[in-house]
């Protein structure tokens, strides 16, 4: 009886990817997100170089067309000086009007880099939160991968696999959000001496390698972990 309400319970608390049928009364449940993996990922795929630019094809609203844009991200060429994994995630590129440019996913790839992050970390992924769906979207419209409101809804709503938390009680491999959803960044640094806490940051867009940050800056903090069965 033990067994079945703590199954029961948990199942009712993690609901997504979390099904005990075929699991034995021996198995146990494990967080799978090794965050220093996660951590180490993220360090070794970015760097301190944030004034490198690229132009990109973005979407016009007003105009309601592509249109040739700019922001701060990692050129192809420089490769190998801010070390984004173009092996495993290929920098999409178009040509339009005889130029060739990047997609505006490259231009705008901090959900893209936090995810990946987190898939080498450990973190479960189910057919809709992949990479196989960075450029083109999940079939349910939506942008798991790469979006940052996507990602945030998905993570902490949907999975429970992000918890909201605060700058004392994040650790390197947790991720923290701008107040206006539109940027995300992986704490790759966190330092308690002297009675308080020195976190840094890594991220993309704009890159950033173990960069601090304050505590009074506006973020939304988020403990990250992967709480499923385990035979």
């Amino acid at each position: 009886m033990g067994y079945e309400e703590i199954k029961n319970l948990i199942e009712k608390l993690y609901p997504a990817g979390s099904s005990s049928i075929g699991v034995s009364p021996t198995a146990f449940y494990e967080d799978w997100y090794v965050r220093n993996n996660a951590k180490i990922y993220a360090d070794g795929h970015t760097s301190e170089h944030p004034n490198n630019f690229i132009y990109c094809w973005v979407w016009d609203n007003t105009q309601q067309k592509w249109v040739i844009g700019s922001a701060h991200a990692k050129p192809y060429k420089d490769d190998g000086t801010n070390l984004w994994n173009n092996s495993q995630y290929r920098l999409p590129k178009v040509t339009k009007n005889g130029e060739e440019h990047y997609v505006q996913l490259v231009c705008y790839n901090c959900a893209d880099f936090v995810s990946q992050a987190m898939y080498y970390g450990g973190m479960w992924a189910n057919d809709y939160w992949n990479p196989s769906y960075r450029e083109t979207g999940a079939p349910d419209g939506r942008w798991y991968w790469t979006y940052v409101p996507h990602l945030l809804d998905y993570m902490k709503n949907t999975r429970g696999d992000w918890a909201y938390s605060n700058y004392n009680n994040t650790q390197n491999g947790d991720v923290i959000v701008w107040s206006d959803n539109i940027h995300i960044a992986m704490i790759d640094y966190n330092l308690y001496q002297n009675g308080a806490y020195t976190k840094k940051y890594a991220a993309h867009t704009t890159d950033s390698r173990q960069h601090y940050y304050s505590p009074a800056a506006d973020y939304g903090h988020y403990k990250v972990s992967c709480w499923r069965w385990a035979p």
